[in-house]
């Protein structure tokens, strides 16, 4: 069971994807549909690039965030470098996970049983502005469904859980996101955290 992408398929991902195009100023690059089509979507790799250019978040994802901080001391990403969206920006924050054929025969347990086991990840959202009270954020989820990956894998039980930010729900200001994990790994538990940059239009 995996819940990031290793570096290589992130490297072969985004080959395959190219650069996203940069944003005008004062322009939002990500609107409502955006977002709907990576909710539904499966493993979207694009990057911001308006990002990497203008506010230094060079690991950002387009148009979201994971749960998950790649906190490697390699890459410079969140927590280290912040995520940026503009106020007039929707963004997605979320979490894949997924179980392979291969992975289902090592585990010893079928379709049903798969679906079981990563039904067991239990995710809290938890969001604040910065050095405020937290509030937890409810996740929606997708249903299980088998995708070929990008790099060619199948993915044979595999589900998206996110939350979505509406454009205009927070004011600028430095927000801060942790993620406490529940679930069937080594430690049990686990908290993720970073740190997001909302921006003036």
């Amino acid at each position: 069971m995996r819940r990031v992408l290793s570096l290589a398929a992130i490297a072969a991902l985004l080959a395959l994807a190219g650069a996203a195009p940069a944003a005008a100023s004062g322009q939002s690059l990500c609107s409502k549909g955006d977002v709907q089509a990576l909710a539904d979507g499966t493993i979207p790799v694009a990057k911001q690039v308006f990002k990497e250019r203008e506010n230094g978040s060079g690991n950002a994802w387009l148009c979201q965030f994971r749960f998950y901080d790649g906190n490697d001391g390699e890459t410079p990403d969140n927590p280290e470098v912040p995520d940026v969206f503009r106020q007039s920006d929707w963004f997605l924050a979320g979490i894949f996970d997924w179980l392979t054929v291969a992975e289902m025969q090592e585990l010893g347990v079928d379709r049903a049983g798969a679906a079981a086991l990563i039904g067991s990840i239990q995710d809290r959202l938890f969001w604040r502005e910065q050095g405020g009270e937290w509030t937890e954020l409810p996740l929606m989820e997708t249903p299980y469904r088998t995708v070929r990956a990008p790099w060619g894998e199948v993915l044979n039980v595999f589900r998206h859980r996110y939350h979505v930010f509406a454009a205009g729900t927070y004011e600028p200001g430095i927000y801060e996101w942790r993620v406490d994990t529940v679930g069937p790994f080594d430690p049990p538990e686990y908290t993720t955290y970073g740190e997001v940059h909302i921006v003036p239009s």
